[in-house]
């Protein structure tokens, strides 16, 4: 049978088997089947964004009217309620719920944005909560639940989720002062925990009951009365982290945050990479070679800090002599990377000036990277 006149189940076969990720095999896909490749439901309904009622409407209505039964092709779904003044004129995600989570099996990747769930009916929640059992990536943005507890419960609705974002929850009950119930059920075997701009004790508390061997965490615009809980949580994790981004708080710099007593990668003995972001060339590249002298992993592959320095001259005032010895010392390292926060003019100045600090990690070869 000439290729032109194949059927198109026969085509979304061949593309459906294909890494819709992997460009190289989806040209050479479009050399024999190009009519198909726009219009094959697994390339159309492979992510689904609905981000107000009306789309979500269309969407459903597609569910139900489609000969073939098009949610058994959605992989990625992100729901996005919308905000406004009155936060119950927002619902239809509450309603949509129920038929989202039985028509659409196989979703791996959940993205939840500026949600309610209060304003959920008891059908609803359970929809969500028991609904998705194939998700393995969440992301969790802009919530407003009633205690941490409830949000604990929606994270630990997806066993098999091994990668959770969270971002801005809010609560109407202050966390600081709600204890976690401890009959919630344990979270999932996470690798990769991605947890910013938000009060967080609460979540690595319950974390840490349990047995985790997360692989990655990053911690962004935490407050400084995170950090304690966060250089605890990272020591607890033991050999299984292999990779940790922190970000120094933007305010009460003068504190030491990564001060010995607040974080100890002693016992991090398989970490791989350290990611450093937003900090003060003044008041936060002093205490580095405290945290860099703690680590006593021999598999340290690679450093990066972002640095906010607005003039050139900022940044002499580091001591790079130490960063230097310190980071030489570690016979794996390969890769040393530096982000300026500063004006483009001044960016190939610093570079230079900052390659010429670090001699010894120079001449063993280590690749120092400068990004914008």
């Amino acid at each position: 049978m000439p290729l032109s006149i194949l059927p198109i189940e026969i085509w979304e076969q061949i593309i459906g088997s294909l890494n819709r990720y992997d460009r190289r095999s989806f040209c050479a896909c479009c050399l024999v089947c190009r009519a198909w490749v726009p219009i094959s439901r697994h390339y159309i309904y492979d992510e689904v964004f609905l981000l107000s009622s009306s789309q979500a409407d269309k969407f459903l209505k597609s569910l139900y009217l489609e000969a073939t039964e098009i949610g058994l092709y959605v992989n990625s779904l992100s729901l996005h309620e919308g905000t406004g003044r009155n936060p119950r004129e927002h619902l239809w995600l509450s309603k949509a719920l129920l038929t989202l989570s039985r028509c659409l099996p196989n979703i791996t990747n959940l993205t939840i944005d500026c949600v309610v769930p209060d304003t959920f009916d008891p059908s609803s929640w359970a929809a969500l909560l028991n609904g998705f059992p194939n998700v393995t990536s969440f992301s969790l943005l802009s919530a407003r639940f009633t205690t941490p507890t409830e949000a604990l419960q929606l994270i630990a609705s997806f066993p098999r989720m091994t990668s959770l974002y969270v971002q801005r929850l809010d609560f109407i009950e202050d966390p600081r002062h709600v204890v976690t119930n401890s009959m919630i059920i344990p979270p999932p075997a996470l690798s990769t925990l991605s947890v910013h701009q938000m009060y967080l004790p609460f979540l690595l508390d319950w974390l840490t009951r349990h047995t985790v061997n997360i692989r990655s965490a990053t911690f962004t615009s935490v407050y400084s009365a995170n950090m304690e809980s966060i250089g605890k949580f990272a020591h607890l994790l033991g050999p299984s982290l292999e990779h940790i981004s922190l970000c120094e708080p933007e305010t009460e710099r003068s504190r030491p945050v990564f001060a010995a007593e607040c974080f100890n990668l002693a016992a991090n003995t398989h970490l791989r990479s350290l990611d450093i972001d937003g900090m003060s060339a003044i008041s936060g590249l002093p205490w580095l070679t405290d945290l860099l002298s703690q680590i006593t992993s021999e598999n340290l592959e690679c450093v990066r800090f972002a640095i906010m320095a607005h003039a050139v001259d900022v940044l002499r005032k580091v001591p790079w002599s130490q960063v230097d010895h310190i980071l030489s010392q570690f016979p794996s390292i390969r890769t040393v990377k530096f982000r300026f926060f500063m004006d483009s003019s001044l960016w190939k100045k610093a570079a230079i000036f900052v390659k010429t600090q670090v001699p010894r990690l120079v001449d063993r070869g280590v690749h120092i990277e400068f990004e914008l």
